[in-house]
């Protein structure tokens, strides 16, 4: 539901029609409050009145606003409008059915019936209908739906030309004299409108032994053609539909054909399903095996590789999947693939794992006439060091990334296997690019440097895909937690939820658990944010998705059960944030961990441990100079001032 609504507001026919249906909704609820006078309000001296300012649709013959009589009664008439459609497609379908099952005589009176109602007008044949049943509005939800109902029955036994052409691969006068000859042997017949080139089978017996029996032998160029009559469509070329396409071929036993538009579909619909993108770009991988081996097959099978590991690290694969996928690639695509395999590994391993992996897949890349994989595993590599918490090293590759790309004018002319770096990857990578340097910036504590960016970022927000449009939001919320701007945590965090609702990533899902339940501390509900927190680390554990992030999960976790006087547990938790974060390499979640912990030490009188509040406080000072996470200075700054006092 999520993509459908998706596919229909990036067309303005799409929002047009999100928009009606949004104010048929809301007249549906509130008409009667929005009325500006009674429905049955009479104003003798105003019948039929003309539209104006005192009546927007006019007056009725007894003077009542027809605006008011409009608003009050949709409550009432589009349900039986919408069960009038749906149960007019219900009959209508059986009918068709039926006629189709029975065949021969029955059929044939059926249809002709069929035909003999559809002469008739619709609105004419509901108002006989409702003047033959009576009144009420069942009787005219059920005058409705018989009236709707033929077409309905018509519908459903239907084959074009249109498609029957090319998958013949006859002639028009051969093609025409077969169907005469079928027509005569009483196996089709035309369906109206006439002109319009519309054939059915007589019984759907025929139309199964004619596809068990008589092209049994020529089954695959059957698949092959349609395959090939759908790509000739207008509609055939869209990518949603390559997925068909991909079947048909796969029928057919052409397995590079179907594999070519399987990983169309998997790049089509990874923009909003992360997960049904990864099954086909398994399935892709899957067929490939079979194969022999060849360059272009291993470089197909390589980039579906990259792709699973891609999809994975948002969908929570294993680390033993992953080295699967890893170890099957080829030169062109190892660096992708040794990055993607280094996100995976970050999940659930040491990130600077991820750090060396990046490194070398750095290595393997040069910047003249390879700025696509250049770019991207620098960009990787800045992801890295984020994630480890060596600031000045992840801003230095996302430089590095940014100047190649500007320097060659973006990926237009650098293509693998005739996809640019976006296309492989799925979203925009000078666009992740900005959003790792807004991240970035947001934990120097540059908050300066970081706000103009953001604004920009969000401003083209609405293009990108979601595994990279909620970055900037996620990255307005750490700021505004930092600077104490609860307003605008709220609306971002909020933000954040939409599009984890929106692409039902379990990536996204925990992180925007994370910013509701800072949303919820700054609205003062420290009770309510302390339980979300916990069961958002939870939820992460469970999906096994951003796990990455568990051990700054677990600082923030310390921080809002400290800021809510649950000391003894803000103690143990923040120490799980230390050791964690020294398991993972996260300098970052180890700095605040150590810091929340020396502020329990250093200022509870009942767990007070000065000696070991001052060596926390060392080891954060280390760590800040490392990491260069200044955001964390003003914590640091309290703990140094607190542990002065108690001398």
């Amino acid at each position: 539901m999520t993509e459908l609504f998706c596919r229909m507001v990036r067309k303005p026919q799409g929002i047009i029609s999100v928009a009606l249906l949004v104010a048929l909704a809301v007249i549906c609820i509130f008409g009667p409050w929005l009325a500006p006078y009674g429905p049955e309000k009479m104003d003798f001296l105003g019948r039929f009145r003309a539209p104006g300012w005192q009546n927007w649709l006019g007056a009725d013959q007894f003077g009542r606003d027809v605006l008011s009589r409009l608003l009050s009664g949709a409550r009432a008439t589009v349900p039986m409008a919408l069960g009038a459609t749906l149960a007019g497609s219900a009959i209508g379908a059986v009918i068709g059915v039926a006629s189709a099952y029975l065949g021969g005589k029955a059929d044939e009176f059926i249809m002709r019936t069929n035909d003999a109602v559809m002469a008739v007008p619709g609105l004419l044949m509901a108002l006989l209908l409702v003047s033959t049943l009576g009144n009420g509005a069942g009787n005219a939800v059920v005058a409705i739906a018989l009236a709707f109902a033929p077409g309905m029955a018509r519908v459903t036994r239907s084959v074009a030309l249109a498609v029957l052409r090319p998958v013949t691969g006859l002639a028009d006068a051969e093609l025409f004299d077969a169907l005469a000859q079928l027509r005569n042997a009483d196996l089709l017949y035309d369906l109206p409108p006439f002109d319009m080139g519309v054939l059915a089978f007589r019984h759907p017996l025929i139309q199964e032994v004619a596809y068990s029996m008589q092209l049994r032998s020529r089954l695959s160029n059957v698949h092959v053609a349609v395959a090939k009559a759908i790509e000739a469509l207008d509609w055939g070329s869209q990518d949603e539909f390559a997925a068909l396409i991909a079947s048909h071929y796969e029928f057919a036993g052409q397995i590079m054909q179907a594999v070519e538009h399987l990983q169309r579909a998997a790049r089509w619909i990874g923009r909003t399903n992360t997960a049904e993108s990864l099954r086909l770009w398994r399935k892709a991988r899957s067929m490939l095996q079979a194969l022999p081996q060849s360059e272009h097959v291993d470089q197909l099978r390589a980039l579906a590789s990259a792709q699973i590991l891609n999809c994975g690290w948002r969908e929570g694969i294993s680390a033993e999947e992953a080295m699967r996928y890893a170890r099957s690639t080829d030169k062109m695509h190892e660096p992708l693939v040794i990055g993607a395999y280094g996100r995976v590994l970050a999940s659930t391993g040491a990130v600077d794992d991820y750090v060396t992996l990046a490194q070398n897949a750095v290595k393997l890349t040069f910047e003249e006439g390879d700025v696509g994989p250049y770019a991207t595993v620098n960009a990787m590599l800045a992801q890295a060091f984020f994630m480890s918490g060596r600031l000045n090293e992840a801003l230095s590759a996302v430089e590095t990334a940014s100047a190649a790309i500007a320097e060659h004018g973006g990926f237009d002319g650098n293509v693998t296997l005739g996809l640019n770096p976006n296309q492989l990857l799925g979203f925009d990578i000078g666009y992740w690019i900005k959003c790792l340097k807004a991240r970035t910036l947001v934990q120097f504590g540059r908050f300066t440097e970081a706000e103009p960016l953001v604004a920009e970022l969000l401003q083209a927000d609405a293009e990108m895909a979601p595994v990279v449009r909620f970055i900037p939001h996620f990255a307005s919320v750490e700021m505004a937690w930092a600077r104490g701007q609860g307003d605008l945590l709220r609306r971002h965090a909020a933000c954040v939820a939409d599009i984890a609702k929106q692409s039902d990533m379990p990536y996204i899902r925990v992180l925007s658990l994370f910013g509701l339940s800072l949303s919820d501390a700054v609205a003062g509900d420290l009770a309510a944010a302390v339980d979300r927190l916990h069961d958002t680390i939870a939820f992460a554990r469970r999906v096994k998705a951003a796990l990455e992030f568990e051990a700054r999960m677990l600082a923030g976790y310390a921080d809002l059960l400290f800021r809510a006087g649950r000391l003894d547990e803000a103690l143990d938790v923040s120490q799980q944030a230390i050791d964690l974060g020294r398991l993972r390499t996260d300098r970052i979640a180890e700095l605040q961990g150590s810091l929340l912990r020396g502020l329990i030490r250093a200022s509870s009188s009942a767990l007070r441990d000065d000696r070991e509040a001052r060596d926390l406080l060392e080891r954060s000072e280390r760590l800040l100079d490392v990491s260069a996470a200044g955001i964390y200075q003003p914590l640091l700054v309290d703990l140094r001032s607190t542990l002065e006092r108690a001398r």
